[in-house]
Protein backbone atom coordinates (compact mmCIF):
# COMPACT_ATOMS: atom_id res chain seq x y z
CA UNK A 1 0.00 0.00 0.00
CA UNK A 2 2.06 2.73 -1.12
CA UNK A 3 5.63 3.75 -0.40
CA UNK A 4 5.83 3.01 3.26
CA UNK A 5 9.17 2.80 3.81
CA UNK A 6 10.88 2.07 6.96
CA UNK A 7 8.21 3.83 8.65
CA UNK A 8 6.81 1.89 11.80
CA UNK A 9 3.58 0.37 12.80
CA UNK A 10 1.97 0.89 15.82
CA UNK A 11 -1.01 -0.39 17.94
CA UNK A 12 -1.24 1.79 20.94
CA UNK A 13 -4.73 0.91 21.47
CA UNK A 14 -4.28 -3.29 21.43
CA UNK A 15 -1.28 -2.95 23.94
CA UNK A 16 -3.65 -1.24 26.17
CA UNK A 17 -6.30 -3.36 25.95
CA UNK A 18 -3.34 -6.67 25.32
CA UNK A 19 -2.36 -5.37 28.61
CA UNK A 20 -5.60 -5.46 30.61
CA UNK A 21 -6.61 -8.37 29.11
CA UNK A 22 -2.90 -10.31 30.46
CA UNK A 23 -4.04 -8.40 34.12
CA UNK A 24 -7.04 -9.56 34.09
CA UNK A 25 -6.94 -12.91 33.05
CA UNK A 26 -9.23 -12.48 30.43
CA UNK A 27 -6.70 -13.46 27.74
CA UNK A 28 -7.78 -16.84 28.37
CA UNK A 29 -11.40 -15.94 26.96
CA UNK A 30 -11.47 -16.62 23.14
CA UNK A 31 -13.71 -14.30 22.41
CA UNK A 32 -11.31 -11.64 23.57
CA UNK A 33 -8.80 -12.80 21.87
CA UNK A 34 -10.53 -12.44 18.27
CA UNK A 35 -11.70 -9.26 19.92
CA UNK A 36 -8.29 -8.20 20.53
CA UNK A 37 -6.64 -9.38 16.85
CA UNK A 38 -9.69 -7.31 15.32
CA UNK A 39 -8.26 -4.32 16.83
CA UNK A 40 -4.76 -5.22 15.83
CA UNK A 41 -5.97 -5.86 12.16
CA UNK A 42 -7.96 -1.93 12.33
CA UNK A 43 -4.94 -0.42 14.05
CA UNK A 44 -2.30 -1.78 11.30
CA UNK A 45 -4.53 -1.45 8.33
CA UNK A 46 -5.08 2.47 9.77
CA UNK A 47 -1.47 3.01 9.94
CA UNK A 48 -1.02 1.58 6.43
CA UNK A 49 -3.60 4.35 5.12
CA UNK A 50 -1.87 7.08 7.26
CA UNK A 51 1.50 6.00 5.24
CA UNK A 52 -0.13 5.78 1.83
CA UNK A 53 -1.82 9.40 2.66
CA UNK A 54 2.02 11.02 3.67
CA UNK A 55 3.50 9.13 1.17
CA UNK A 56 1.04 10.98 -1.61
CA UNK A 57 1.42 14.25 0.16
CA UNK A 58 5.29 13.59 -0.03
CA UNK A 59 5.23 12.87 -3.91
CA UNK A 60 2.80 16.09 -4.72
CA UNK A 61 -0.35 14.70 -4.93
CA UNK A 62 -3.76 15.83 -3.77
CA UNK A 63 -4.65 13.81 -0.42
CA UNK A 64 -7.03 11.12 -1.65
CA UNK A 65 -9.77 9.97 0.65
CA UNK A 66 -7.08 8.46 3.40
CA UNK A 67 -8.38 11.07 6.09
CA UNK A 68 -11.91 9.83 5.92
CA UNK A 69 -10.59 6.42 6.20
CA UNK A 70 -8.55 6.95 8.80
CA UNK A 71 -10.94 8.95 10.21
CA UNK A 72 -13.34 6.14 10.10
CA UNK A 73 -11.00 3.68 11.02
CA UNK A 74 -10.27 5.57 14.85
CA UNK A 75 -13.89 5.85 15.13
CA UNK A 76 -14.32 2.18 14.69
CA UNK A 77 -11.20 1.02 16.63
CA UNK A 78 -12.30 3.68 20.06
CA UNK A 79 -15.74 2.16 19.62
CA UNK A 80 -14.62 -1.84 19.64
CA UNK A 81 -11.81 -0.48 22.12
CA UNK A 82 -14.52 0.66 24.56
CA UNK A 83 -16.55 -2.29 24.33
CA UNK A 84 -14.01 -4.82 24.86
CA UNK A 85 -13.03 -3.09 28.24
CA UNK A 86 -16.73 -2.62 29.24
CA UNK A 87 -16.61 -6.52 28.67
CA UNK A 88 -13.58 -7.39 30.63
CA UNK A 89 -14.11 -5.02 33.18
CA UNK A 90 -17.44 -4.19 33.89
CA UNK A 91 -18.60 -1.02 35.36
CA UNK A 92 -14.70 -0.32 36.53
CA UNK A 93 -13.87 0.57 33.50
CA UNK A 94 -15.63 3.84 33.70
CA UNK A 95 -14.03 4.66 36.76
CA UNK A 96 -10.80 3.77 38.85
CA UNK A 97 -9.55 3.85 41.97
CA UNK A 98 -7.07 6.52 42.72
CA UNK A 99 -4.11 4.52 43.80
CA UNK A 100 -4.18 2.25 40.50
CA UNK A 101 -1.32 3.95 38.11
CA UNK A 102 -2.91 2.73 35.18
CA UNK A 103 -6.57 3.06 35.69
CA UNK A 104 -6.75 6.90 35.38
CA UNK A 105 -5.35 6.32 31.25
CA UNK A 106 -7.76 3.36 30.51
CA UNK A 107 -11.04 5.02 32.08
CA UNK A 108 -10.42 8.11 30.48
CA UNK A 109 -9.60 6.38 27.14
CA UNK A 110 -13.06 4.13 27.70
CA UNK A 111 -15.18 7.80 28.68
CA UNK A 112 -13.52 10.04 25.24
CA UNK A 113 -14.48 6.99 23.24
CA UNK A 114 -17.64 8.94 22.30
CA UNK A 115 -16.12 11.88 20.82
CA UNK A 116 -14.33 10.18 18.16
CA UNK A 117 -17.59 9.59 16.36
CA UNK A 118 -18.24 13.14 16.60
CA UNK A 119 -14.93 15.36 16.11
CA UNK A 120 -13.59 15.86 12.82
CA UNK A 121 -16.99 15.11 11.35
CA UNK A 122 -18.94 12.52 12.10
CA UNK A 123 -19.06 8.88 11.01
CA UNK A 124 -21.95 9.26 8.78
CA UNK A 125 -20.11 12.47 7.07
CA UNK A 126 -17.06 10.03 6.84
CA UNK A 127 -19.20 7.19 5.16
CA UNK A 128 -20.54 9.76 2.68
CA UNK A 129 -17.56 10.86 1.83
CA UNK A 130 -16.06 7.17 1.76
CA UNK A 131 -18.85 6.34 -0.41
CA UNK A 132 -18.99 9.72 -2.65
CA UNK A 133 -15.26 9.91 -3.54
CA UNK A 134 -14.13 6.36 -3.17
CA UNK A 135 -17.04 3.84 -4.16
CA UNK A 136 -18.69 6.45 -6.59
CA UNK A 137 -21.81 5.91 -5.28
CA UNK A 138 -24.85 8.63 -5.98
CA UNK A 139 -25.48 11.59 -3.44
CA UNK A 140 -27.94 11.93 -2.04
CA UNK A 141 -30.52 14.40 -3.28
CA UNK A 142 -30.70 17.85 -2.04
CA UNK A 143 -32.70 20.20 -3.05
CA UNK A 144 -31.18 22.78 -1.39
CA UNK A 145 -27.43 22.66 -2.50
CA UNK A 146 -25.64 26.08 -3.48
CA UNK A 147 -28.05 27.66 -1.41
CA UNK A 148 -26.58 30.05 1.24
CA UNK A 149 -28.20 28.50 4.90
CA UNK A 150 -29.17 32.46 5.46
CA UNK A 151 -31.63 32.25 2.41
CA UNK A 152 -33.30 28.71 3.00
CA UNK A 153 -36.76 29.69 3.77
CA UNK A 154 -37.80 26.33 5.13
CA UNK A 155 -36.90 25.12 8.87
CA UNK A 156 -34.94 28.04 9.60
CA UNK A 157 -37.96 30.55 10.43
CA UNK A 158 -37.98 31.66 14.63
CA UNK A 159 -40.86 29.35 16.50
Amino acid sequence: IGAAGSAKINQPTFDMLSEAAKESGAINNPVVRDQLMQVYTMETVKALIGMRTRADLKAGKTPGPGGSLGKLFSSIIAWKMRDIFLEMAGPSSLAWDPTDETGDERQRTVISSFQAGIAGGTDEIQRNIIGDRVLGLPREPSVDRGVAFRELTVGTQAG
